[in-house]
């Protein structure tokens, strides 16, 4: 059955998929997980059973008796896992319970002030498992929205503070919010398009790639290098969401989300922190299908707010004082990219931008730099078309 918007309701639980689930969850008062996100591949074998292989990532609190958190634990668990589901209401909702086995991986980082003149040391494997359970909803029959719990067991990190060992327990929840890709499409004439035929089409989007700062020098003598989490030797990961508006079939509008971390060095002296840097910058986008009518080059720019603060403070800076960088400023952006339509309502897409921003300042003691963060991102995007207007754009729009 189709929507008055174009959407799909209902799927097809019986049908043999590959699918790809993805998930994010934030810090919640009744996990001690922060900052979650996690992937999964995976085959329905069956109306009830599918096997998968599973990856999650999360943060854990360090603290100290007498002084409080100290840093953070990041955990790492890869294991393949077993899918148990039940549809109902004619496939629309479909609750399933997962366990599996696997191995986790931990290690510090993010260590607050209060670390400061205190080694820290983790780097461990240990064995894990892991039950769960959600439901999806399907938006399509090739697209559900969801909630995903899951309570990951390991044995303990050994973790050192200034020479000491700590065993750290790494058994947490995990309640997520997550969507799940299924291919191939049952019934493509239903799924929403990406306004090809002059519909407006509302998407939304999710990005990974690496940034990387354009000069080298970018608070004066404070110099960038890559983060713990870099991609290879010049470029930084990367993340963000989007939601977006085609305006038929050449026009769109897209408001972003997303960053990236680099760290900051004094020559001579040694790493001083880390600097996260936002991008909140609207776009217009320019696009042009080609005559493949499953791909589409686009170009894309615009000015807006954007957002940076330091961070991750190391101990060896413990005698330079105050050192403070955080707040909004403005920029802008320019790109291009090029976008291959997988399904009729999925995309997946590579692009290239260039953004400027020299609005923001660091101060260390009572000395204050300007800062000039013009970087290069290199994303990957998947993106996943909502739903299409009824009406059609103005005719001006698709000349």
């Amino acid at each position: 059955m189709v929507g008055l918007l174009g959407r799909c309701w209902g799927g097809d639980a019986d049908a043999q998929r590959f699918y790809a689930h993805f998930r994010y969850s934030e810090s919640l008062p009744f996990t001690r997980a922060h900052d979650g996100f996690g992937a999964s591949l995976g085959y329905n074998l069956n109306r009830y059973l599918g096997a998968e292989l599973s990856f999650d990532h999360y943060d854990l609190h360090l603290t100290l008796d007498g002084v409080g958190k100290v840093a953070e634990l990041g955990t790492a668990i890869i294991m393949p896992t077993v899918r148990l589901r039940y549809p109902l209401l004619h496939d629309t909702l479909e609750p399933y319970l997962t366990a599996g086995v696997g191995v986790a991986f931990s290690q510090i980082n993010d260590r607050s002030t209060r670390a400061l003149g205190r080694p820290i040391e983790s780097d461990d494997v240990a064995f894990a498992g892991a039950v769960g359970g959600g439901f999806d909803y399907a938006w399509a029959d090739n697209f559900q929205v969801g909630l995903a719990g899951k309570y990951l067991m390991t044995t303990s990190s050994n973790t050192t503070v200034s020479g000491t060992n700590v065993n750290s327990d790494l058994n947490t929840a995990l309640l997520s919010f997550s969507f799940r890709l299924l291919y191939p499409a049952l019934h493509p004439d239903q799924e929403p398009g990406a306004g090809g035929d002059g519909a407006y089409a509302v998407y939304w989007a999710v990005r990974a790639g690496g940034g990387a700062p354009v000069h080298h020098h970018v608070f004066g003598q404070v110099v960038e290098h890559e983060s713990n989490a870099a991609i290879g030797p010049t470029f930084n990961q990367l993340y963000g969401v989007a939601f977006g508006l085609n305006l038929g079939p050449n026009l769109g509008v897209e408001m972003p989300v997303g960053g990236y971390e680099m760290a900051l060095a004094i020559p001579g002296f040694g790493t001083i922190g880390e600097y996260a840097v936002y991008d909140l910058i609207p776009r217009l986008r320019f696009r042009h299908p080609l005559p493949n009518d499953r791909l589409e080059a686009y170009v894309a720019g615009g000015v807006g707010p954007t957002y940076a603060e330091f961070n991750d403070r190391r101990p060896i800076t413990k005698g330079l004082g105050e050192i403070r960088g955080k707040g909004f400023g403005f920029g802008g952006l320019f790109g291009a990219g090029l976008e291959y339509f997988v399904m009729k309502n999925v995309s997946v897409a590579g692009e290239a931008t260039y953004f400027m921003d020299r609005s923001h300042e660091l101060r260390i003691r009572d000395v204050t730099q300007s800062g000039n963060l013009d970087s290069v991102f290199l994303n990957l995007e998947l993106k996943v078309m909502l739903f299409n207007s009824g009406a059609k754009v103005p005719s001006w729009l698709t000349q």
